[in-house]
């Protein structure tokens, strides 16, 4: 895992990509997501096992033109020694920005897992009402 392979002045990098789809069925919009990210590369030392998959699956309600109830599942898969979590915003944060918590305490609001949490798999189910102003 990623304690102890990391040095000072590491620069991590982590390339991935996604695809969404949504579609409206009457006054349902069904909608879907799926990424990936490889394994992180800048470090000094073994950085495989990094690589995460993330889906969504979800469907909203429409009540209005502008109002919807809906609800999501969301989940990340993490490689062994994968740090990829969700963020405050709703997306989610591979190799931390280059900053990965070596210590092993809480990560700040916008970081990955920390080091003790490597290779787990979170997991959001969202329900809710969107109002577009």
């Amino acid at each position: 895992a990623f304690p102890g392979t990391l040095t000072a002045g590491d620069s991590l990098k982590q390339k991935g990509w996604g695809i969404n789809w949504e579609h409206i069925f009457g006054n349902i919009q069904a909608l879907a997501q799926y990424a990936r990210v490889g394994d992180v590369n800048g470090c000094s030392g073994d950085c495989s096992g990094t690589k995460a998959k993330m889906y969504m699956v979800g469907a909203k309600y429409l009540l209005s033109k502008r109002t919807g109830v809906y609800a999501t599942f969301n989940q990340i898969k993490n490689d062994a020694a994968g740090f990829t979590d969700f963020t405050n915003g709703g997306g989610y944060t591979p190799a931390n920005n280059n900053t990965i918590n070596l210590a092993g305490a809480s990560p700040s609001a916008n970081s990955g897992l920390s080091p003790a949490n490597a290779g787990a798999d979170p997991r959001v189910i969202a329900l809710g009402i969107m109002h577009n102003f």
